[in-house]
Parts: C-alpha cells; sequence; structure tokens
C-alpha cells in the first residue's frame, strides 16, 4: 500500500462503525474541572533492531537495549469557559547499550542520560471560541557515554539547556471527553445485564460525566479510602436518579470492574487553528576524549537564538463509543543565529576557533491516528506522522513515521504498555555522509499512576 494514501484509510474506517449508544454523544460533553492533577511512573525495556545505508555503499546492522525505569510524569489540567490551562513535568533516566557491526569493523557504546522536561501552555477564551494562547518549553538535558573500538576509547560528556516560547491567537477548542466515555460504558453494561429501572436519559449521561470528572479531581492518596469514597459517590448517583432501584452484588460487581479495572484514556474532540510565534534560546556544551597511542580532548560550546512563526490546524473527533480520529497539519519557518566555541588539545597544544552564523528552515508536519476502544480495559491504536523540510543549505529532509500501540489495564491503576514504530528519515544535502535511515523499534513497559 502506498504510504499516501493511509491517511484517507484513517478518515474512511470510523465511520464505517455503528452509531453511539444513546442519544449523548461524546462530542457533546464540555470537560470542566478546577485542576485535574495525576502523578505516574513508567518503567520500560525495549530494544531495537535499524539497518541504515550509506552514500558510499557500506552497510550497518545496529541493535540496542534501553532499561528503565523509564520516566516519571506529573500532568495537570485547568477548564474553564474562559480558560484552558495544560501543562505537564516530566523526569527521563535512560541506561542505553548498543552494538554496531559492519564488514569492518565492530564497536559498542554503553549510555547514561537524564533529561527534564517542563511544558505549559494557557489559552484565554473569547466571544466566539477566539482565543489568545501563550505557552513555554523548558528543557534540560545531560549524559555521558562511552564508546569502545578495537583500538580507540571515546568519552562524551554532554549538557543542554534550551527554552522555547511561544503567543499565538486562535480560534476552537479541544474537549476532553473521556469522562464522557466511562459514564457511557457503565451505563451500557448496567443496561445490558438488565440492571436498570428506567431508560438512559441524554441529561442524566451528561450529569453522570459531570460526576466523573468531579470524583477523577478529588486528591485523596489513601487507595482504600479513595476506592470507597469513589464508588459511594457512584452508586449515590444512580439510586438518586431512580436510574437503579435495588442495588445487589450484580450491580456492586458491574461498577467496581468498569470503575476499578478499566482504562480511562485521554480522548478529545474539536477543532482549532493557531498561528504562533515562538522565539528561542538555548545553551549546550560537549565535551569528548578519545584515547589510544595519545590522548586528545575537544570542548564544544554552542549558543542559539531562534523565532519561528507556524501556523496549523487540529482536528480530533470522538466518533462514537469505541473509535478515535485525529488529523492535523501544521507550517513553519524557523530562522536561528549559533555561535560556536571550539578548543581543541592535542599532543601538548591548543587551539581555539570562534564561529557566528545563520540557519533557516521552512517545515511542514502532519498527522492522521485512529484509535479504538473495545471496551474499559483495552486500547489499540495507530498513528502516522510525516514531517518534511528544506533549509538554506539546501538540504532536504522527509520523515514519514507510523507508531502502534496497544494499553491494557492490569490492576489499580496499573497498565501494561506496548509500542512499536516503523521510521524512515531520507536526507538529500551536499555535506551529509547519509542519504536514508530505516528504524524498527519495539517496547513493553509497565505504569502506575500514583495520585
Amino acid at each position: 500500500m502506498n504510504l499516501k494514501n493511509l491517511p484517507l484509510l484513517f478518515v474512511a474506517i470510523p465511520f464505517l462503525s455503528s452509531a453511539q449508544d444513546s442519544t449523548f454523544q461524546l462530542k457533546d460533553y464540555k470537560y470542566r474541572t478546577p485542576g485535574f492533577k495525576a502523578l505516574s511512573v513508567n518503567f520500560s525495556l525495549s530494544g531495537s533492531l535499524s539497518e541504515s545505508n550509506q552514500s558510499a555503499g557500506n552497510e550497518y546492522l545496529n541493535k540496542s537495549f534501553d532499561i528503565g525505569p523509564s520516566y516519571l510524569t506529573y500532568n495537570k489540567i485547568v477548564s474553564t469557559n474562559q480558560r484552558l490551562h495544560q501543562s505537564n513535568a516530566s523526569l527521563l533516566p535512560r541506561f542505553y547499550s548498543s552494538k554496531q557491526a559492519s564488514p569492518s569493523e565492530e564497536k559498542s557504546q554503553r549510555l547514561f542520560s537524564t533529561s527534564l522536561q517542563w511544558a505549559r501552555s494557557d489559552r484565554f477564551y473569547k466571544r466566539n471560541l477566539w482565543f489568545i494562547e501563550f505557552g513555554n518549553i523548558l528543557e534540560v538535558t545531560g549524559d555521558k557515554s562511552r564508546r569502545d573500538q578495537v583500538a580507540l576509547i571515546t568519552t562524551d560528556n554532554r549538557a543542554i539547556i534550551k527554552n522555547t516560547a511561544s503567543i499565538g491567537v486562535g480560534k476552537g477548542r479541544i474537549e476532553q471527553v473521556q469522562d464522557a466515555q466511562m459514564a457511557m460504558y457503565i451505563l451500557k453494561d448496567l443496561k445490558e445485564q438488565g440492571l436498570l429501572d428506567s431508560d438512559i436519559d441524554p441529561e442524566v449521561s451528561n450529569a453522570f460525566a459531570q460526576l466523573i470528572t468531579d470524583i477523577n479531581n478529588r486528591r485523596i492518596f489513601d487507595f482504600r479510602r479513595r476506592r470507597v469514597y469513589e464508588l459511594t459517590r457512584i452508586d449515590s448517583f444512580l439510586t438518586a436518579t431512580r436510574l437503579v432501584g435495588k442495588t445487589d452484588i450484580r450491580h456492586f460487581t458491574t461498577l467496581n470492574d468498569n470503575w476499578s479495572f478499566a482504562i480511562n484514556p485521554f480522548r478529545m474532540h474539536g477543532t482549532a487553528w493557531f498561528a504562533r510565534l515562538k522565539p528561542g534560546i538555548g545553551y549546550s556544551r560537549f565535551y569528548a576524549q578519545w584515547k589510544s597511542t595519545s590522548t586528545s580532548e575537544n570542548t564544544s560550546e554552542n549558543f542559539a537564538w531562534s523565532l519561528a512563526p507556524e501556523l496549523g490546524v487540529e482536528k480530533y473527533v470522538a466518533v462514537n463509543l469505541k473509535w478515535q480520529q485525529s488529523l492535523g497539519a501544521s507550517l513553519s519557518y524557523e530562522r536561528t543565529r549559533e555561535r560556536v566555541i571550539q578548543k581543541t588539545v592535542s599532543a601538548g597544544s591548543s587551539s581555539q576557533t570562534q564561529s557566528d552564523g545563520y540557519a533557516s528552515e521552512v517545515s511542514a508536519r502532519g498527522f492522521a491516528g485512529l484509535g479504538y476502544f473495545p471496551n474499559t480495559r483495552t486500547q489499540v491504536g495507530v498513528n502516522l506522522v510525516a514531517t518534511a523540510g528544506y533549509s538554506n543549505d539546501k538540504a532536504f529532509k522527509f520523515s514519514p513515521n507510523l507508531y502502534l500501540f496497544a494499553n491494557y489495564f492490569i490492576g489499580y491503576r496499573t497498565y501494561l504498555n506496548a509500542n512499536g514504530s516503523i521510521q524512515y528519515n531520507d536526507y538529500e544535502s551536499p555535506t551529509l555522509a547519509y542519504n536514508n535511515i530505516l528504524n524498527l523499534h519495539f517496547g513493553v513497559s509497565i505504569s502506575h499512576i500514583l495520585f
């Protein structure tokens, strides 16, 4: 199948599925919360195999292995009629080991790295869903690696600090509808088992979804107390609205199964376009040492300033209870000024150079995704992300990447995750030594939401 036809397939498949299970639609739900917060930890074990073809005709076979804990993440959402705030912070420690073999040599690499990222975005809404947007992304990365070859040992130390702000305007709103999905699944299962005394009313379904949103915003760290509180509020709602008259063990187990042993993934609905201006600043320091018959050292410092206008649109469609669709595209132009200071020490002598230069790049990005939720504990999906860019040094790059994922709920707030990707990067540049790389990746991890 031609890759360019995949987005059309993503658009067509969901609309072939059945309609939603009640007159209450996921797209009708308005997610309003004074402040959802979640802290989660992810443990991962993954490996990859890649093959790259050099322009000179040499072939390399790469094997790599990763071990975690993979990352610690904190998320926060505030959603009101006037403001939508989203922020997250993540800490990623990583150990990486790889081996590379070619017809002429073999070498190994070990890497330990730590990265911290903090991102936030605020949209202040005016009339007719027009908004003003402010955002910021801060990234701090440090790593240390060692590479062993037959007659050469190389050690590297790297530190990077980068901050990118953004200011923009746009129109439209992306709503979170996962709590409405949970409400519909609970009511659907109760109805199928004959445990409801009355028909499901759209207003009651909406109120039930709002109740679930309120429950998810209550921070109770003691798991036992939290579970009693959550199930009590759900049971009280069902009896107060006279959806359920008499409760029994089947009623309790149905609620407990859908609530305690269920995944509540982020699902979104809505369309928004935006125009942004993104100024950025960055600093990086790289130190390398080579040991063979003699020792050489190189230190490089890079200072960068950038400015990038960006125009884009995103569309998310909660087609029905089981199908999710996403589409989006953006176009940007980035102008960067760099100052590089290099110091080299070799054979008892040292030298230092400084260079200043400008770089510019026009880039386009598009994505299409499809998600499937057959029940409350399983989700699978596929995403196609393609980027293309052309820079002032006459380099062209094109990268279509296909990502697959599957998540399964195995316990209280604990998830089993599997993911894979096929990534193809094509570079055409007078100065690059290679022109294409194909990467295959797979991974399995366990995630747990602490509170």
